[in-house]
């Protein structure tokens, strides 16, 4: 699973396949970090390439709650990335 996305860069490098690189999770803060990885594309990405930018997200709360509530935490966290404002209009690949 991943999301199709164009970024411009600082660099003027435009990425557009972005993927789950990391999920960590923190039962006493009840927080979840998801890094993710930004690729130019996703025969880059598949080629060995490295990522362009890595951002991570946070989940705490109510939303933390109901991800560690959720059967498939990874589908879950895509799903909930995707209604990120930085994610509106994405894809699924």
């Amino acid at each position: 699973m991943a999301m199709q996305l164009a970024q411009t860069l600082s660099t003027g490098v435009v990425g557009n396949y972005w993927k789950i690189s990391t999920i960590n999770i923190s039962i006493d803060q009840r927080r979840i970090q998801v890094g993710l990885n930004l690729y130019l594309c996703k025969d880059a990405r598949t080629a060995g390439n490295g990522p362009l930018s890595a951002p991570t997200y946070y989940l705490i709360g109510n939303d933390y709650d109901t991800a560690m509530a959720s059967p498939k935490l990874v589908d879950f966290l895509y799903a909930y990335l995707k209604l990120q404002p930085a994610f509106l209009g994405e894809a699924d690949c």
